[in-house]
């Protein structure tokens, strides 16, 4: 086994719970040779007094003056750092004794690895489950894997054991993002070497409400941020698997007008080619449709018992899709008469009359846009009509 020393970085925030417990896993290690650096982000708690009432040798304080987020907090214990290799552990996550002697000797039987990590428990209030899956089998997991790490992220901030030469080269942590910077920091190494995998569990990764990492926005900004520093590196369509990746994550984190906001921003930022910029734009669109169908339908069916007033009422629908009919089907559940739809791409209805803008009938009481980009058709055609156009999410 190795003497080299390892440098354990532990950034903490208002964490005097579990700071505690989360750095004696570390100074509980087999591997013994360790400096462990708590750096306290300007903690309002009783975070200071615990650690400074553990007496070890090894470990060292550092409270920063104000409170700069994880990022900085880390590249802060990076740049005292003395050890040969660096670690994280966050002070909520708890490392088996084992971890540290494993993951050395991972790395000192492959010099030619930059980066060795692992699987773990994360474990929240309502479910305990293992990361990466075990579906994922370690062939996959290790070597060259920058590829398909642009497909989702499957390297947590404590799994990862660096040497330090690799820090060095690749730099720390980005402060230019507040979420997912592990991996970001996984992607970049990831770029430059090949990374090694244990096959096992070796920590425990507990929910916290508090995370900087449940913030919407900053989720949202720092997949941007990802995507603007990764687009160009790779040659292979799997730079559409980082954009779906990012896609997916709008879908799961917001409705679909904050969803288009988003997508916006990313296409305005992103220096995207000519035929990247068609591809995108395509998924894109795609993306904020599916949101509209999704919590379209789930507002019909929240209001499916609430419809009377809309009963002997002249109505029209702007758009025969999926959504649209879907309407009609629960105007009609509930006895509601439409009285046709207004659709360019439809030329005859078996069942209800096609209305044109330039032709709607002057005693229209009520149309309803069944489009996602709603806004701007809606003043489209409130230049035809006098009724009142309202879309689908106005529904009440």
């Amino acid at each position: 086994m190795s003497d080299d020393l390892v440098s354990v970085i532990i950034p903490t925030y208002n964490r005097e719970r579990t700071i505690r417990d989360s750095i004696e896993s570390v100074l509980n290690q087999t591997y013994s040779n360790i400096e462990c650096i708590v750096v306290d982000d300007c903690s309002t708690d009783n975070t200071q007094n615990i650690v400074m009432d553990i007496m070890d040798k090894r470990l060292k304080y550092i409270k920063c003056a104000h409170n700069t987020g994880p990022s900085k907090a880390r590249n802060l214990g990076i740049n005292v750092s003395v050890g040969e290799y660096i670690t994280f552990n966050d002070s909520d996550s708890y490392w088996n004794k084992d971890k540290l002697e494993k993951q050395i000797n991972y790395l000192l039987e492959h010099p030619e690895y930059g980066m060795v990590y692992c699987r773990f428990t994360y474990r929240t209030p309502k479910a305990e489950r293992i990361l990466p899956a075990v579906q994922y089998e370690k062939a996959n997991l290790e070597g060259y894997i920058y590829e398909k790490l642009l497909k989702g992220n499957m390297v947590d901030t404590s799994a990862m054991l660096i040497r330090k030469e690799v820090i060095n080269k690749v730099g720390g942590f980005s402060e230019y993002i507040k979420s997912v910077e592990d991996y970001e920091l996984a992607l970049r190494i990831a770029y430059e070497y090949k990374i090694g995998f244990v096959d096992e569990v070796l920590f425990e990764n507990v929910y916290s409400s508090n995370s900087v990492n449940l913030d919407k926005k900053n989720k949202m900004d720092a997949f941007i941020y990802l995507i603007q520093q990764n687009w160009n590196k790779t040659k292979s369509m799997n730079k559409y698997e980082l954009l779906s990746n990012f896609l997916k994550l709008t879908a799961s984190l917001h409705d679909y007008k904050e969803s288009n906001e988003i997508m916006k921003k990313l296409y305005m930022k992103a220096n995207f080619s000519h035929e990247e910029s068609g591809i995108t734009c395509i998924m894109l669109n795609n993306l904020v449709v599916e949101l509209f169908k999704k919590e379209s339908l789930k507002k019909l069916i929240s209001m499916k018992n609430k419809l009377d007033k809309y009963k002997n009422k002249y109505i029209l629908l702007y758009g025969y899709g999926e959504i649209g009919q879907a309407l009609l089907s629960f105007f009609e559940e509930a006895g509601i008469q439409v009285k046709g739809f207004i659709d360019q791409n439809i030329i005859w209805d078996k069942k209800y009359r096609v209305f044109l803008l330039k032709e709607l009938p002057k005693n229209i009481d009520l149309i309803i846009n069944t489009l996602p980009e709603c806004q701007m058709q809606n003043k489209e055609i409130e230049k035809y009509t006098s009724a009142r156009v309202i879309s689908i999410m106005e529904i009440s």
